[in-house]
C-alpha cells in the first residue's frame, strides 16, 4: 500500500498541502466529518478536535498537540504553531503518525486507496489488533459508491 509514489505524494503533502480535488465549497462540512470520525474511531491515541472552521488541532496520548490542520476547499494543509518551532526531536515520529492518518484519509476520499483494501491492510501491520471499528467500516461504507477506473474498482467518497 504504501508505495514509492505515495511516499513522495505523502512528502509533498506536508509541505505543499495535500490536494482533495472532489472536495468543494457544498461537502467540505461532509469531509471534515468523515475525518473527524476516522480519528475517533481508529483506535490509536491521535485525536482531532475542531477548533474553528476549517481549522483543526491534531493530538497524540494525554493532549499533546502535535500540529493545526487547516482545511479550505480542494486543499489539507498542516501548519504548526509559532511556540513548536523549538519541536523535540522526540515527537517527530508522532507527528509524521498523526500527519499519516490524515494523508491516508484523504487518499481513501480521494478514492486513491480502496477502503476494502485499507482495513485488511492494517490489521495485518497491527497484528490483527484492528485498529478501524466495525461502525466505522460501516459508516465509511455507506458514504461510498464504487466507481470503474482504468485501474478496476475503487471506492471513493459520495459527494452532495
Amino acid at each position: 500500500m504504501f508505495d514509492k509514489k505515495f511516499r513522495e505524494d505523502f512528502t509533498r503533502g506536508l509541505t505543499d498541502g495535500i490536494k482533495v480535488p472532489l472536495m468543494n465549497v457544498a461537502n467540505i462540512d461532509e469531509f471534515c466529518e468523515g475525518l473527524e470520525l476516522f480519528f475517533q474511531e481508529s483506535q490509536n491515541d491521535y485525536w482531532i478536535n475542531r477548533l474553528d472552521a476549517g481549522i483543526y488541532s491534531l493530538e497524540h496520548g494525554a493532549n499533546e498537540e502535535l500540529f493545526l490542520i487547516l482545511i479550505t476547499p480542494g486543499l489539507v494543509q498542516f501548519r504548526v504553531k509559532q511556540e513548536f518551532n523549538q519541536i523535540p526531536q522526540n515527537i517527530y515520529s508522532q507527528m509524521a503518525g498523526g500527519a499519516l492518518g490524515v494523508f491516508t484519509f484523504v487518499n481513501v476520499y480521494n478514492g486513491d486507496i480502496d477502503f476494502d483494501e485499507l482495513v485488511p491492510e492494517i490489521k495485518k501491520e497491527k497484528k490483527d489488533k484492528g485498529m478501524i471499528t466495525k461502525e466505522y467500516e460501516k459508516y465509511m461504507k455507506t458514504r461510498t459508491k464504487k466507481i470503474k477506473q482504468d485501474n478496476g474498482e475503487v471506492w471513493v467518497l459520495k459527494h452532495v
